[in-house]
């Protein structure tokens, strides 16, 4: 499907760049500072002037008014609780951005400081990157540099994605040797952690062999990957229903979509070929 150019005044790639700053990365973890303090002080001042409104109600109203404050206190509870869970939500986000941003940031930091023939074969080995791509990385050592932003993202996902299935083999030594059930539950989220990084490492990897893309994930494809999802699959698997939702479905419908189960079995450059050529121009909906 012939569409026009994606509307972005940047790359991705330059987007990536950007994202390196170590002042970004400081002002997120400031940010998850700030809502967490946020989240404490809500549950605080709550607690102050629901105890304000009940002490005084009692000094200067009559007794049978008390349950009548009381109660109210109890019905604004639930409020005061979900202002608390919002606040910590988007603290943890801010949060795990930071983590994830600094962890790319020293990926990267390795990459450009021995950008050398070795450590980009180490990089670009299972990326999905066709050798001709690898091949001019090689003859022209200011190109590693470039794309480093890109090379680092790959990196760092690949790490994940080996912590995840560490993380994946200890649950299954722990219920080989009969340990509590609650493994199971870490075990199945490990195995999504795993794919879900899986499919990131794939994207950058596409966007490597098209730098001048100027889109993001959700320009190409839709991505179920949230646990709750997950689950409902898995259940919907054992119970033999059909038609179970797709766990990465491209915007455009000519490219066929990835199930959970092909993902997993699926290689890193095998669902990259699948985005590089969902990224085509003649590929994109807008």
């Amino acid at each position: 499907m012939a569409t026009s150019a994606l509307p972005s005044q940047t790359t991705y790639l330059e987007r990536c760049r950007q994202e390196l700053d170590l002042n970004q990365i400081d002002k997120l973890e400031r940010h998850s500072k700030m809502w967490k303090v946020a989240a404490t002080a809500s549950l605080v001042a709550f607690s102050a002037i629901a105890l304000s409104a009940f002490v005084l109600t009692g000094i200067y109203a009559a007794p049978i008014y008390l349950s009548f404050a009381a109660l109210s206190i109890v019905l604004s509870l639930p409020g005061a609780v979900n202002l608390y869970r919002k606040f910590e939500q988007v603290s943890n986000s801010r949060a795990e951005l930071a983590h994830q941003a600094r962890g790319i940031n020293q990926s990267y930091a390795t990459l450009i400081t021995d950008p050398s023939l070795g450590r980009t074969l180490d990089v670009t080995r299972d990326m999905g990157i066709p050798w001709v791509v690898t091949e001019n990385l090689i003859r022209n050592p200011e190109s590693i540099r470039e794309l480093a932003p890109l090379m680092a993202r790959v990196k760092y996902y690949k790490d994940e994605i080996d912590d995840a299935l560490a993380d994946l083999q200890t649950c299954k030594e722990k219920l080989a040797k009969g340990e509590d059930t609650h493994v199971r539950a870490l075990a199945f989220m490990a195995d999504v952690r795993a794919t879900n990084l899986k499919v990131k490492a794939a994207f950058e990897s596409a966007v490597i062999q098209q730098p001048a893309f100027t889109g993001s994930e959700a320009d190409l494809f839709i991505l179920e990957d949230s646990y709750t999802t997950a689950l409902q699959r898995a259940i919907g698997r054992a119970i033999g229903e059909e038609n179970l939702s797709p766990y990465l479905t491209f915007k455009n419908g000519s490219i066929a979509p990835i199930s959970y189960d092909d993902a997993k079995q699926m290689t890193i450059p095998q669902i990259a070929e699948r985005i590089f050529q969902s990224m085509q121009p003649q590929n994109l909906v807008v």
